[in-house]
């Protein structure tokens, strides 16, 4: 365990959770780093951060990944829900099941 507390970060692949990942981990901070494109997580090369493969609207998954970080990191101090879609299309012509996806990430994940 690390002497700084765990922070956790939905989205973290790319762009402001990336960013944010590389700033807690510049402080020092162990994280959690979670996302659906684990490559671009890796790729970030960040240490102390356990990276997990993760849909936010899994919440199986995320309370998963929550453990085993804390496993290692000890509790998590802070959630960052940065994970997000962006579907924006004619809402006359757009599935329905476009919206709900961007509802259940944005909304509720």
């Amino acid at each position: 365990m690390t002497s700084k507390p765990l922070i956790a970060i939905t989205g973290a692949s790319s762009g402001i959770g990336e960013a944010t990942a590389r700033a807690f981990s510049a402080a020092g901070h162990p994280l959690l780093l979670m996302a659906r494109r684990l490559d671009r997580l890796e790729a970030l090369g960040l240490p102390n951060a356990v990276l997990k493969k993760v849909d936010v609207r899994d919440r199986a998954a995320i309370a998963d990944a929550v453990r085993d970080a804390e496993a290692i990191h000890g509790p998590v101090d802070m959630m960052f829900a940065n994970a997000g879609i962006a579907r924006l299309g004619d809402i006359a012509k757009q599935p329905p099941e476009e919206w709900d996806e961007m509802i259940d990430i944005n909304a509720k994940g």
